[in-house]
């Protein structure tokens, strides 16, 4: 048993297998990927106009949520992995009350993704020349989310201005 793991040792140095000292893996690690570097709007540098893989879980923690001002007046966050864009409106919105629903509007890829559970979320590839337009509903007010990516140009994403109720209020 013991000479057929020499064996192997010494076959998987014959061949080129060999490991990095950890200085060497610690530096290479360190360097950001070109979809990680961030442009001064807050978005990659380098977007990818062809598909990749949805991004994991532990990519969506890792990045940055974008510095939007209207996102942030709707009591959201938008972060951007690579191609993908996330929406995610939790908690009460003042005015506004407490989010109930989404919806996908118009123009959107195949691959946009909403959900409502205790909040509203939405999951959208950005595609060049496509303009892609989601609904956030909150108990008083509704409010598109916009992800435009013109040709030749950097996406942009945005939250237009607010329908707020139309149900009126009680008088006092």
């Amino acid at each position: 048993m013991r000479a057929s793991l020499l064996a192997v040792a010494a076959l998987s140095t014959a061949v080129g297998c060999k490991r990095e000292p950890a200085e060497q893996t610690g530096t290479a690690a360190a360097i950001p990927k070109p979809s990680e570097v961030r442009a001064a709007d807050g978005l990659p540098v380098e977007i990818p106009t062809k598909r990749t893989p949805a991004p994991s879980i532990f990519e969506w923690d890792k990045a940055p949520a974008l510095r939007e001002g209207s996102a942030a007046a709707a009591g959201c966050t938008i972060k951007v992995v690579r191609e993908w864009a996330r929406v995610d409106c939790s908690g009460e919105r003042k005015p506004g009350g407490t989010p109930s629903d989404v919806e996908i509007k118009s123009g959107c890829s195949k691959d946009t993704y909403v959900s409502m559970k205790s909040h509203s979320n939405a999951v959208t590839a950005l595609t060049p020349g496509r303009r892609c337009e989601i609904l956030f509903s909150w108990t008083g007010t509704k409010q598109t989310f916009m992800a435009d990516w013109p040709a030749n140009k950097r996406p942009t994403l945005t939250f237009i201005d607010p329908v707020w109720s139309t149900t009126p209020r009680p008088r006092q």
